[in-house]
């Protein structure tokens, strides 16, 4: 039986603010009311956990994927929470996101699971249609105060017919990196947000032209489907490529022409070849071409952003990248990419 069936409510308080707590390193903006929401959660939940644990010792596991970078802030913030509720140990659990995935469907199918653990957003319907390994935390609504949380997050990706099963550990998005000190060789302008696709192609004929050995993106073949073919056809028909019922969201002339967006960017060299950039998929800033800075723009999520750069840092440690915008259709739909990270207590 999962831990928190036999605990009192208000260790099951502070299990969920620890949950909250490390889930806030990941965001890169946060809403004061949500900010003050967390702060007195975590309060109120140390306080009542010392006097209702009663010396009772709880120890809950916490898994999450990620860089250096997180994991540093994630475990200061599990020992931050310790030294304030006495009594409750948290176990990190952590790794790089290519390995995460597969041991967390293993653990959660064999129901060895974490107690809290990180979820990404694309998982989920998956995970849903499986079984109900999480718990209802809205059957907690007199300890969990949720009206601090962006109501678009929770209605959106947090709220199931089988209750609240998430909550949102941070806001993630979509942009690009670029090196704008070897960019500027070539005409590149910082300040263009109407930058096209058009533009991202003559500039990737240009870099390429100058050096065989430069390419514009950094990409694997995995993230061509989900940085470029998806989010052109975002742009394209408004539409998420698969609905909520799992139905195809886009036509078959659609996708076509999403598909060959990204057949134009290897056949112009945009990209490096796929068989000397396959053998980094799901590692794509560990490419040696992206590294030593042969590679000048790549495209993901916000949330790892700084880990991408920081793999190309140059000697003093001073990252050589930029955030910006993401390659546009002239004249097509401007879209939002906001999804969260998602935490849920394992049930069983």
């Amino acid at each position: 039986m999962r831990k928190w069936k036999q605990m009192t409510g208000s260790v099951l308080a502070a299990a969920m603010a620890a949950a909250l707590m490390a889930g806030c390193s990941n965001r890169t903006q946060q809403a004061p009311a949500t900010t003050a929401a967390l702060s007195a959660e975590t309060s109120a939940a140390g306080k009542e956990t010392e006097a209702a644990a009663k010396g009772e010792e709880v120890t809950l596991r916490m898994s999450w994927w990620g860089g250096d970078s997180r994991h540093e802030r994630l475990l200061a913030l599990i020992d931050e929470f310790e030294k304030e509720n006495p009594g409750v140990n948290i176990e990190p659990e952590y790794s790089a996101f290519a390995d995460y995935r597969d041991k967390f469907t293993m653990q959660l199918t064999s129901g060895a699971a974490a107690d809290i653990m990180a979820v990404d957003q694309p998982w989920v319907s998956s995970i849903i249609s499986q079984g109900e390994f999480f718990v209802d935390l809205s059957v907690y609504d007199e300890l969990l105060d949720l009206e601090g949380f962006d109501s678009y997050l929770m209605d959106n990706f947090c709220r199931f017919d089988q209750g609240t099963i998430f909550l949102p550990a941070g806001v993630n998005g979509m942009g690009s990196l670029v090196d704008t000190e070897k960019l500027a060789e070539f005409g590149f302008d910082m300040n263009d947000k109407d930058f096209t696709w058009d533009d991202l192609i003559a500039l990737g004929e240009a870099v390429h032209e100058a050096d065989p050995k430069q390419y514009l993106a950094c990409t694997d073949s995995k993230q061509c489907g989900l940085y470029y073919m998806r989010t052109y056809l975002r742009q394209l028909t408004g539409k998420q490529f698969i609905n909520d019922d799992g139905t195809v969201g886009v036509t078959k002339e659609e996708l076509a022409e999403a598909l060959s967006l990204v057949n134009t960017l290897y056949e112009k060299q945009i990209f490096q070849p796929i068989e000397e950039s396959g053998i980094y998929d799901n590692t794509m800033t560990q490419n040696p071409a992206w590294i030593d800075r042969e590679m000048f723009m790549i495209l993901g999520r916000t949330s790892v952003m700084t880990d991408m750069s920081a793999r190309r840092a140059d000697e003093s440690g001073a990252y050589t990248t930029t955030g910006f915008v993401l390659p546009q259709i002239e004249g097509g739909q401007r879209v939002r990419h906001r999804s969260p990270s998602l935490l849920p207590l394992c049930s069983e």
